[in-house]
């Protein structure tokens, strides 16, 4: 598995860090994920995102997880991102996706590759833009379970058809009826 720069596309948009990982990982738009998510979670809008739903949301995008441990922490020390990043270098590969839940912020890590939902791009581990100093919550371990795919719950519905619009133009355009 890859990932990807955050596909934020100009027409369908959301800029929160739950549809940005699923993006990342997927490469479809933030608004798709963002539609995933309010699928799986029953949300009206997506301002933030439950670990539960990003994770469901991803498993209908034929995506799974492994609960990944600290790696030498304990669960109650809960370690900085940079602590985590030191302790798992030797994990970290390419090929491996690690979604971490730090600072009440989701992010991807691929060996020394990085994405959030604030960078937006790829960026590396060491970069400024890291939040290196907030404490690691959740790990997981992201695994494709065959081809990444794009369910139908998070595209875009199109617009009914109106069959009565031709008409409607005709006599618009015959007649100067003004239609309300």
């Amino acid at each position: 598995m890859k990932i990807k720069a955050v596909n934020n596309s100009t027409s369908d948009r959301n800029r929160y860090c739950g549809p940005a990982v699923i993006s990342a990982v997927t490469g479809m738009v933030t608004g798709e994920a963002a539609r995933l998510i309010r699928n799986v979670s029953g949300q009206k809008v997506v301002r933030g995102s439950y670990t539960r739903d990003v994770i469901r949301a991803l498993a209908l995008c034929n995506v799974g997880y492994r609960n990944s441990k600290f790696f030498g922490f304990n669960t109650k020390q809960r370690p900085t991102l940079a602590q985590w990043l030191k302790s798992s270098k030797d994990i970290r590969t390419s090929g491996r996706v690690f979604l971490i839940v730090a600072g009440h912020h989701f992010q991807l890590v691929e060996g020394r590759r990085y994405v959030c939902g604030r960078t937006k791009d790829i960026v590396s581990v060491r970069s400024k833009y890291v939040k290196r100093r907030c404490r690691v919550e959740e790990v997981y371990e992201l695994c494709s379970e065959g081809r990444i795919k794009i369910p139908d719950a998070a595209r875009k519905p199109k617009k009914e058809y109106n069959q009565l619009r031709p008409y409607i133009n005709k006599m618009k355009k015959k007649y100067g009826f003004i239609v309300e």
